[in-house]
């Protein structure tokens, strides 16, 4: 008899294991509740998140894919391209305004070399199933998306045998004054290129396309992107994000081709040292670069997908054009700091 209970104990302890597997590879509240870390439950209970982030085209729909991912979480996102500077005069205040920040790599790192980033705790950022690689100095700073550099035209007046596969074959005369892309994308981009094929090739680019292409370098992607679709350029330094995004959602006449090598540079996200106990600010962090907040921030918005993942929409576009992009890690985007100074400088005319 006690034989028989026994069996009856291990075959229920055996389902009970079934039923919480079945949780855990579930989506949306069904996992958070089955995390073993209490800090999700907590944020869908009334939390409350201030989120600092570049733009608004980022505030937005970052707000809106956490307050559905985690029912119950309200979040106030606010944008500011001097955010970092933003933090460091808080701190240096004893303030801290913000629970989360959503910036890019580059832009932490500042902060992290001052120590105002929190550690997230290994525990919590498994149960969150937060990928070991987008995990970057010490769990301080987790990858969320990348923007991995390509070319967009549009369709109706460019046929893709035509767009350079390379990107020295920009500089060619045919395509002189009629490239188009926003100031901080080219710049950077460039600088990224020149991790991968020399400073001396960046600096001779530079100048090309200054001088031979006459590019022209907008505030942002919006007049870009309206530029092309009117005829008035042909060529749109982008993010292949971006492209798909205009393609897909709006069903724009704009495609990409793929042009090698190329870069990735990261955007990702930090918990405030000063908020580290915040368990709700936690888990909003985590969530967004957890598998769940993934997948529903590319569904959201296309541009906002990791190149790194192989299994979200830009990893599987760039898989079916085969193309492998470098995805900048710490030491790749201090470098490429430095490097988009000096591109900035020749693309201004501040430098013969």
């Amino acid at each position: 008899m006690r034989t028989d209970r026994d069996a009856m104990r291990r075959m229920g302890t055996g389902l009970v294991a079934f039923l919480a597997t079945g949780l855990l590879v579930g989506t949306g509240a069904r996992f958070l509740q089955a995390a073993p870390s209490p800090v999700c439950p907590q944020a869908q209970q009334g939390g409350r998140v201030r989120l600092l982030t570049l733009v608004p085209l980022v505030a937005e729909p970052v707000a809106k894919v956490l307050e559905t991912g985690l029912p119950g979480l309200r979040v106030e996102a606010v944008a500011d391209l001097a955010g970092p500077t933003r933090v460091i005069t808080e701190a240096e205040a004893g303030r801290w305004s913000f629970d989360v920040m959503l910036w890019s790599l580059p832009g932490l790192l500042v902060l992290a070399e001052r120590g105002l980033l929190a550690e997230l705790p290994p525990e919590e950022l498994s149960a969150l199933q937060v990928p070991a690689g987008s995990r970057m100095l010490g769990n301080r700073i987790l990858r969320v998306y990348t923007t991995v550099y390509g070319l967009g035209y549009n369709r109706q007046r460019i046929r893709p045998e035509e767009v350079p596969k390379t990107w020295d074959e920009i500089a060619q005369p045919r395509w002189s004054g009629r490239v188009v892309g926003n100031v901080g994308l080219v710049e950077n981009s460039i600088a990224g290129l020149g991790l991968l094929l020399g400073e001396g090739w960046m600096e001779r680019f530079a100048r090309r396309l200054r001088d031979e292409v006459r590019i022209t370098v907008v505030p942002n992607p919006a007049t870009a992107i309206q530029m092309i679709l009117r005829g008035e350029r042909d060529l749109w330094w982008s993010g292949i994000g971006e492209i798909l995004e205009r393609r897909e959602k709006y069903r724009e006449p704009i495609d990409w081709s793929p042009v090698r090598p190329t870069y990735g540079s990261v955007i990702a996200v930090s918990v405030l040292r000063g908020r580290a106990e915040n368990a709700v600010a936690r888990c909003a962090a985590m969530w967004m670069a957890g598998a769940e907040g993934k997948r529903r921030l590319e569904r959201e918005t296309v541009f906002m997908s990791d190149a790194a993942d192989p299994q979200g929409i830009l990893g599987r576009t760039l898989a079916q054009a085969r193309l492998k992009p470098f995805v900048e890690n710490v030491e790749a985007a201090r470098k490429r700091v430095a490097l988009a100074e000096r591109v900035r400088a020749i693309l201004q005319g501040r430098v013969p």
